[in-house]
């Protein structure tokens, strides 16, 4: 995986030039240094090779509550009346958050896509295979739950394999956006949990403790990614963005799931880190009096 490498590479270049090996290069926790006045979602997106500027707090948004909202879809008129109302806003970061995903999202694909990593204790599974079939099935069930939330049946479940990944696919109708039972996936929908046993290691790692999962190696599957497919005439762009949030919420154990954000009606939704009882958002945290 990448970001392991990209670790391995940096730990080695300090301890050739401090003679101090990666002692002086992250926390105890596990979590490196340079991210000590980070927000919180960077901080936990590091675990998931995951790294998007921090922006500032839009006007009445408090970064140290944060909460699962129903609704991270943000426009003007929203930001407004949850001012007005004093409810807890995250507001609409508008022109400011289209230019700091513009500049950055687009240099990696992998803040492009909303992921899952998932974690599990050394001694439950014997295998790297019997782990990610696990996590597999389990983010399955939780992307079953959040359709049937939005209104989907699922007439179909059936797993898949092409170019190497593994696909957990979930057939889907929904007769107001057009989505109906048929016999070959080209003419129906469906929504997808999806895994390259590539990016996995092969045996347990070190947890680190920042993640606060209680237990010292696990199993981790990272980039568990959710490609949906519409027959041609469906578009299915603005139903994805609802059916993530509702999963989101929806988190099997210790694991820790990344919203990407979408276009929608000319404005950004807000990229945030869930760990299923909290959202943490890219901004910036507010400094000690």
């Amino acid at each position: 995986m990448f970001s392991r490498k990209f670790v391995l590479t940096s730990c080695l270049a300090i301890a050739t030039s401090m003679l101090a090996g990666c002692a002086s290069y992250k926390n105890e926790s596990g979590l490196p240094k340079w991210l000590d006045d980070a927000s919180e979602a960077n901080r936990l997106g590091y675990f998931m090779g995951i790294s998007l500027k921090d922006s500032p707090a839009p006007e009445g948004f408090d970064p140290s509550k944060n909460t699962l909202v129903s609704d991270v879809t943000f426009s003007a008129a929203a930001h407004g009346l949850n001012a007005a109302t004093g409810a807890m806003d995250i507001g609409s970061f508008g022109v400011e958050l289209g230019l700091s995903l513009a500049t950055n999202i687009l240099k990696r694909e992998e803040e492009e896509y909303s992921q899952a990593n998932v974690y599990f204790p050394a001694e439950q599974f014997a295998t790297h295979e019997e782990a990610y079939k696990a996590a597999l099935a389990a983010m399955g069930e939780k992307l079953a739950n959040a359709l049937k939330a939005n209104g989907y049946s699922i007439y179909k479940t059936m797993e898949l394999s092409t170019f190497g990944n593994r696909y957990l696919q979930l057939r889907v109708e929904k007769e107001s956006v057009g989505c109906r039972q048929t016999k070959s996936i080209l003419d129906g929908c469906a929504f997808n949990v999806k895994f390259d046993p590539d990016d996995g290691a092969d045996e347990p790692v070190e947890v680190p403790s920042y993640l606060g999962f209680g237990f010292e190696r696990g199993w981790d599957i990272p980039r568990i990614k959710f490609p949906f497919h519409a027959k041609s005439g469906i578009n299915l762009e603005k139903e994805i963005q609802p059916i993530l949030q509702h999963l989101s919420k929806d988190l099997p154990p210790n694991t820790l799931f990344y919203l990407a954000p979408m276009k929608q009606d000319g404005h950004w939704t807000a990229p945030y880190i869930s760990d299923g009882k909290n959202a943490y958002f890219f901004i910036k945290p507010k400094k000690a009096n």
